[in-house]
């Protein structure tokens, strides 16, 4: 009972730990170089624990190719553009952000899966949008590293994109897992998605070589990958899933989207920022926006 929303609230926490360190590593080496970094390294997580579990490996033809895709617009592209936007603008500014995902996959989901929206769904997600921007329209203390207007900006337009391409990739993965799929051969199909796309990706540019020209700071950046990538994009990813599978997309990504508290939380413990009342205010209304969204 409630697995999928339980599924979903232990993401958030996951993901609040994973979205804290991992920005910190994007400081370090920078975005790309870190999902070149992190995405084999996930798969490898994730295929070590289908082979310790015994899991079966069978994948529906109808699933393959909106695991795939999701794979592609979530870890690829929506978390590549995430961390880039949150080394400019703080990985607190970023994943509130993030709280507008819900929104952006109800939209979604309403013309692609057929799920409903009523008056009250709309009210709340207008009072979600509204909280998140209040709270994210100035480059004011809530970042983490003191940036320019401009850099800031193009942080914030970063992170708005990754939004649209998560929200794409939620609505992906409840179609795909709408066919029987086992959410951990899921999590392995998605990963493996991203990782080839990013490694195709950087060949073709040339840009495979930067995660070999920063030697010092990518052994700091992998101390942390290492323990990031296992228990927020592992662990996270997989029980996201499960969330997707027994729980209506946009409630799962409503409950996903309370990451924020938790950065919030891990950020005024270990770098002593204290959140504003403002900032508290506003992610409890943007919260109470997700209850109206899907009552």
């Amino acid at each position: 009972m409630f697995v999928g929303e339980i599924a979903a609230l232990g993401t958030a926490c996951l993901w609040g730990l994973s979205t804290y360190m991992h920005t910190n590593a994007a400081k370090l080496i920078g975005a790309w170089p870190l999902t070149l970094c992190r995405t084999p390294l996930v798969l490898f997580y994730n295929i070590c624990i289908a082979l310790i579990i015994g899991a079966e490996w069978v994948f529906p033809s109808q699933s393959i190719g909106w695991i795939l895709l999701s794979g592609v617009l979530g870890l690829g592209v929506a978390d590549t553009l995430f961390y880039e936007g949150c080394t400019r603008i703080g990985a607190r500014t970023g994943s509130i952000l993030w709280q507008m995902t819900p929104c952006v996959t109800a939209v979604i989901a309403f013309f692609t899966l057929g799920e409903s929206l009523t008056l009250l769904n709309l009210v709340g997600m207008f009072v979600i949008i509204g909280s998140v921007l209040s709270i994210t329209n100035q480059n004011d203390d809530q970042t983490d590293i003191p940036v320019d207007s401009k850099e800031w900006r193009y942080g914030f337009k970063l992170v708005l994109v990754s939004v649209l391409a998560l929200g794409l990739s939620h609505v992906c993965i409840r179609k795909g897992l709408s066919y029987g799929l086992d959410p951990l051969m899921g999590s392995i199909l998605r990963i493996a998605a991203a990782a080839s796309c990013a490694w195709i990706a950087a060949t073709a540019l040339g840009q495979y070589h930067k995660i070999f020209e920063q030697k010092e700071n990518m052994k700091k950046a992998m101390k942390i990958v290492l323990v990031a990538s296992f228990f927020g994009t592992t662990i996270g990813n997989w029980i996201a899933l499960f969330s997707m599978k027994y729980a209506k997309a946009g409630i799962a990504a409503s409950l996903i989207s309370m990451t924020p508290l938790a950065v919030i939380m891990i950020t005024a413990v270990v770098d002593k920022k204290m959140p504003s009342r403002r900032v508290v205010l506003s992610v409890l209304t943007a919260c109470g926006g997700s209850a109206l969204l899907f009552i």
